[in-house]
């Protein structure tokens, strides 16, 4: 009889070390689990640089944080690989950041897309 209390002491000082384990797993990751978020929102040209750019803007509660990223030199590229390469370099920019591209819309006046991005708030 001993023994099987004993047991059933030891189970349930065992049951409560684990839970408690569990319990602080889970309240560290709700806090790691805020994001931040950010849009590619705009290719834009510009006449007086003669040169294209992608406007990104990280999302605040006080509305848009912007930042310009310039095109790479177009060596006589036009057009779609223009585009292309303007928002494979802000993308790029957004993804050595630790951001991760979570979806894309189809806006603006040329069609070109809105690219949207999440990572952990740091």
């Amino acid at each position: 009889m001993l023994l099987v209390t004993l047991g059933l002491l030891a189970g349930i000082i065992v049951d409560r070390a684990a839970s408690k384990s569990t319990n602080a797993q889970q309240a560290d990751r709700n806090q790691s689990d805020k994001w931040e978020y950010a849009v590619i929102s705009d290719l834009s040209w510009d006449s007086h640089r003669k040169t294209y750019s992608a406007r990104i803007c990280y999302f605040r509660t006080s509305g848009c944080h912007d930042d310009d990223i310039e095109a790479p030199p177009s060596e006589g590229d036009a057009g779609d690989r223009v585009t292309i390469k303007t928002l494979a370099k802000a993308s790029a920019t957004l993804g050595e950041s630790g951001w991760e591209m979570i979806g894309e819309a189809p806006t603006g006046q040329f069609g070109n897309a809105r690219l949207y991005f999440k990572r952990r708030q740091r």
